[in-house]
């Protein structure tokens, strides 16, 4: 039967049962399967689908980390011309030493002539740079212009990566990030399917190269190990001071087998990726993954399992060790409470 005969809800219907790439070969048949194809009504339930099955914590990401944008918005470094009468150098620590006011972008700076002294025995004099201001090669008119700018996540990218703190290219950011939530619904169905499709197939892929041991460098190595002596070190501590009244034995050297052995480096390198990949499925990559304090995806992209520290706070040593093994989640339950 020619599609050309049926109409448009019988259209649906079929198509509705097909996959992305047998869609795209329907469309081609037909004016009348082209228009259809890509209408809104095909593919609602697939961006719904998708868009639910790898989300982010919206909620997370406004209340942290546009915040901590707030605090600092990652302005660019002075880059204008020698600064004299008086010489003035600079600060560019990138911390607090940039602000942005009515007039343009500002620069902390000091007299060349104390570069010699502590920086807070300096003497400080802020400059302007005036409107238009360039950030990420683009021109910026106004404060509300630049101010708009610094919330785009991949001017976030580009100054984390003028930092040293590596950089995520634009397609690996979520476009539900970088259009804004308002801006990703307008899209059409298809067109929102298609950008999370392709931000999934660029990074979900990556996190699979990165946690295959097989690809773990030497830092990721000798990392791994760090953390597994500090494991059997607390191990060896428990073991030695828990207060075992009312803990079955035999239940207690099963355990301390398997902590053996889930605190082996490779262990708790996969424990780690597993929790990466979980992260980005249920919070996107700028969330702390769960079970893993202070390492988000993102920080997993850019410094691999070198970076991660999770055992770093005053309080995240509960949260970390409790996911590692189950006698240390015993232990902060207070059943082997020393």
């Amino acid at each position: 039967m020619s599609f050309s005969l049926l109409s448009d809800d019988e259209c649906i219907r079929i198509l509705s049962h097909l996959e992305e790439p047998e869609l795209d070969l329907v469309a081609e048949v037909s004016k009348t399967c082209a228009r259809v194809a890509r209408c809104d009504a095909v593919w609602a339930s697939r961006a719904k689908d998708l868009c639910a099955l790898y989300t982010f914590d919206r909620r997370d990401f406004e209340g942290n980390f546009l915040y901590l944008l707030e605090q600092d918005p990652l302005l660019p470094a002075y880059d204008g011309p020698p600064l004299r009468m008086p010489y003035l150098t600079p600060e560019n620590s990138g911390q607090g030493d940039r602000k942005i006011d009515d007039m343009g972008l500002q620069h902390r700076c000091y007299p060349s002539a104390q570069r010699g002294r502590a920086p807070s025995e300096r003497e400080r004099v802020w400059v302007t740079t005036e409107f238009p201001v360039t950030c990420c090669g683009a021109r910026h008119a106004s404060r509300a212009a630049l101010e708009q700018h610094c919330l785009d996540m991949c001017h976030y990218e580009r100054m984390q990566s003028a930092r040293g703190n590596g950089r995520l290219p634009d397609s690996w950011i979520d476009p539900r990030l970088r259009l804004g939530q308002a801006a990703f619904t307008a899209l059409p169905k298809r067109e929102q399917y298609l950008r999370v499709h392709l931000y999934v197939a660029k990074v979900l892929p990556e996190i699979e190269v990165m946690s295959d041991p097989e690809n773990w460098d030497v830092l990721d190595k000798a990392n791994l190990e760090r953390l597994s002596r500090q494991g059997l070190a607390f191990l060896e501590e428990l073991i030695a001071g828990a207060n075992r009244d009312g803990f079955d034995e035999d239940l207690f050297d099963e355990l301390v087998a398997c902590c053996r052995a889930e605190l082996e480096p490779t262990a708790i390198g996969e424990h780690i990726c597993a929790a990466v990949a979980e992260g980005f499925r249920a919070a996107g990559a700028y969330s702390e993954v769960p079970n893993v304090p202070y390492f988000s995806v993102r920080d997993f992209l850019t410094s691999g399992l070198a970076g991660c520290d999770p055992d770093g706070g005053s309080s995240s040593g509960a949260q970390w060790w409790s996911g590692v093994s189950e006698i240390f989640e015993h232990h902060y339950e207070g059943e082997l409470s020393w």
